[in-house]
């Protein structure tokens, strides 16, 4: 049985007002502010382009007005609702006006992460939007303050283009410090290997900043993207010209950076992207290859997994833990699809890469870029395993506890929504569960530590069993045969002698037993006994020989019985003309029937040849010859193998095996000809003796004739002596050195021993 395994990334239901989230080997307590996960739920990007992920799955908006070609950075509230969003330059309010004082910010509509917004610790109305310049600039790091206060609620930018320093990538990233309070904001530099981590605090933008030294030095990978895992443990970086891709380990207590493996690529890298378990991270190669990579950073190999339609760009994981993918064509033709990742966490093709997934509208698309936001709005606290499964199956479910979450719980409950079972709860963390009808299940999985509680719920089918109609004895007559049928189509069969279809013929007796597998798997058996009642006798040998081209009679019997050969003939005798399989039904008064079967094959006749169609040369004559038969005989009654011929004329030949087949050949003897004329292709005149004359070297030819001219068309020369040639001489005048035209006009012989005229063009030439 196949079952369909899939592993749902669930949301998590707030059920008191503390939660937790274990970081390591630290289990930390906080409010449900600092549980914010939709923060990162409205989207807008590329060209007027967006999408809201608030219903679980992702719902294609078309009030955007940000037209940008890579990096955008957006985010919404606790709740999901949009706050603001920007393209590095303006800043836009969630009526989609530019904000108050939101204009002018130093960003760069060809940066590739423009920047990211990080909402200040400890406070609900005030983020921090840091912007970085493109590739051709000082690359310039900024910050500037909102105020959600302001406006009536619209916000404001309190505080512009802050400078924190020049020499940055195009690169930026954010994820939550360890103490899940504070918020790292990195950045690499250019012409070197050094990491910059910012830190914000209550306070702001910390002025202490934590450089790293790690990975190789990047001088012309300034475009590509930044991105952490959603558990902060790595860094990934694509450097896009020097087509490599790096992973860095990272601290989030410390900001420090260290190396972790790299991997180069046959074209640029752009995106980077991790699984929400950080086992594997995504890597797109464009522009010619069009390509989409996993890095496994376990093994730290790397493999294709997608080759795209349109160029891929930016990566980023969304709410529903997959990974939504940009597409575009240089240099600007939009994709009106984004793709889509769909199970991150598995290993090679089993990630299932969609290329056209999300369709954004006719007038609005992807092109490069997806907003940057902290990485750690997109971890998941828990996912649930279960299976879709046959009723008569044993269904297996666990759940995945991330962060500390495994070792520190005090209790889990599953429910299976299947009250009619008798065991429709469990205790323990993986459990399995025997539905008691089909249908689709609910499973609810709840959860407690220090007090809090989570509840997470995956959706299960339990499919139908199939059901089979077979007889227990089904009785035939032997040679006969019946239908078994085991059901209605749109399941798969397959019966004991191989046969896939629903119903069988059968003509043996014995037990046969047919599998029934429903679309989704589930599978039934059942077994039929076949008997059989005797039938008629039929008196044929298993095979004949008989010579090509002659008749075969054969009678299976007398006319008492009823007949039915192959070719639809009737009748207890019949005449065989080509070699062959054949069978003959014989029934009886009682319907009961014997078949028989038999081969008509030809005695072998080897292939008689007595030569191709010739020509008589030679005044000795020719000899024609045969072989591989028992007896000759010649039109003229001569009975030998090899036959003398002194004349022309048509000569046959009838050659009998040893089976008395015959095979039969002639030949066409002609009179001689061989024809041939040679050209030469220039002459010289010098009276050295040497080709001082033109003309061709004829043989077997009859009336002739040869005209030369000059290119103008002018005849210089004539004769029908094949012995004469053209001394270069006109009107007892030399001509002069150069090519001149020549036409033949040849009787020769046809290999019929007959004359024909041929017009023969050329040219020839004169040199001194």
């Amino acid at each position: 049985m196949q079952q369909r395994s899939f592993s749902i990334f669930l949301g998590i239901i707030i059920r008191s007002f503390f939660q937790f989230l274990a970081f390591g080997l630290i289990l930390f307590e906080f409010s449900p502010s600092l549980w914010a996960q939709k923060h990162g739920n409205v989207w807008y990007f590329g060209k007027n382009a967006g999408i809201d992920f608030s219903s679980g799955s992702p719902q294609v908006l078309f009030d955007g007005v940000i037209d940008n070609f890579e990096g955008v950075a957006s985010i919404s509230d606790y709740n999901g609702n949009l706050l603001f969003y920007t393209d590095g330059m303006t800043i836009y309010n969630r009526t989609h006006q530019p904000m108050v004082n939101g204009t002018g910010l130093n960003g760069h509509p060809s940066s590739t992460q423009s920047g990211v917004i990080v909402p200040l610790p400890n406070n609900d109305t005030r983020y921090i939007v840091f912007t970085v310049d493109y590739a051709y600039s000082d690359g310039d790091l900024y910050y500037s303050v909102v105020d959600m206060t302001q406006a009536g609620g619209m916000g404001a930018v309190v505080t512009k283009n802050i400078f924190l320093q020049s020499n940055s990538t195009e690169k930026i990233s954010a994820v939550r410090h360890l103490n899940h309070i504070d918020v790292w904001v990195v950045i690499h530099e250019r012409e070197s290997n050094e990491f910059k981590s910012y830190l914000v605090t209550s306070s702001g933008v910390s002025s202490t900043v934590k450089s790293s030294f790690a990975g190789q030095i990047i001088n012309n990978g300034v475009q590509g993207c930044l991105k952490f895992s959603t558990d902060g443990r790595y860094l990934g970086m694509a450097t896009y010209h020097e087509r490599r891709v790096e992973v860095f380990n990272f601290n989030p207590g410390t900001g420090d950076v260290s190396f972790h493996s790299v991997y180069s690529f046959p074209d640029a890298t752009y995106g980077v992207e991790f699984s929400g378990d950080s086992h594997f991270l995504y890597a797109s190669v464009s522009y010619d290859l069009k390509q989409i990579y996993q890095i496994n950073l376990q093994l730290k190999t790397r493999t294709l997994i997608a080759s795209t339609g349109m160029a891929p760009g930016c990566l980023q994981m969304g709410p529903d833990g997959k990974i939504y993918v940009a597409r575009y064509n240089r240099p600007d033709v939009v994709s009106r699809y984004l793709g889509v990742i769909n199970n991150p966490n598995e290993e090679g093709t089993a990630c299932n890469y969609v290329d056209e997934s999300l369709y954004l509208g006719a007038t609005r698309g992807s092109l490069m870029g997806l907003p940057t936001f902290i990485q750690s709005y997109f971890v998941p606290a828990i996912t649930l395993n279960g299976t879709n499964s046959c009723l008569e199956d044993t269904v297996h479910f666990s759940a995945n506890l991330f962060g500390n979450l495994q070792q520190n719980h005090d209790w889990v409950l599953w429910n299976f929504g299947d009250p009619l079972s008798t065991d429709n709860t469990s205790d323990i963390l993986s459990p399995q569960h025997r539905f008691s009808a089909p249908g689709n299940y609910t499973v609810t999985f709840k959860i407690s530590s220090a007090g809090s509680e989570l509840e997470a719920s995956v959706e299960v089918e339990i499919y139908p069993m199939p059901q089979t109609t077979l007889p227990d004895t089904l009785k035939l007559c032997e040679g006969g045969d019946a239908t078994l049928f085991a059901g209605e189509s749109g399941f798969n069969y397959l019966w004991n002698n191989g046969l896939t279809s629903p119903a069988i013929n059968v003509s043996i007796p014995g037990k046969y037993w047919v599998r029934k597998t429903s679309e989704f798997g589930c599978l039934a058996s059942d077994t039929a006994n076949v008997v059989t009642i005797p039938g008629p006798e039929i008196d044929l040998p298993g095979s004949y020989t008989i010579c090509p081209d002659s008749l075969l009679i054969v009678s299976a019997g007398n006319d008492q019985f009823e007949y039915l050969w192959n070719d639809m003939l009737t009748s207890s005798t019949r005449t065989i003309t080509d070699p062959g399989t054949y069978f003959v039904k014989k029934t009886d008064t009682f319907g009961c029937h014997s078949e028989h079967r038999f081969s008509v094959d030809y005695f072998y006749v080897p292939d008689l040849f007595i030569g191709a169609d010739t020509m008589l040369c030679s005044p000795e004559g020719i000899d024609l010859s045969a072989s591989g038969f028992a007896t000759y005989r010649w039109q003229d009654g001569t009975n030998v193998s090899v036959y003398h011929v002194d004349n022309p004329g048509i000569y046959s030949l009838v050659a009998l095996t040893a089976d008395q087949c015959s095979a039969t050949d002639s030949v066409e003897v002609f009179m001689c000809c061989e024809f041939s004329m040679k050209i030469p292709n220039v002459f010289t005149p010098n009276y050295d003796g040497v080709n001082d004359t033109f003309k061709p070297v004829l043989h077997d030819a009859g009336r002739y004739k040869m005209t030369i001219a000059n290119r103008w068309g002018a005849i210089l020369f004539e004769t029908n002596d094949p012995e004469e040639g053209w001394d270069g001489y006109f009107l007892n005048e030399r001509c002069p050195a150069g090519v001149y035209f020549v036409v033949f006009d040849i009787e020769r012989c046809t290999r019929e021993g007959r004359f024909t005229f041929v017009k023969t063009y050329g040219s020839v030439t004169l040199l001194y």
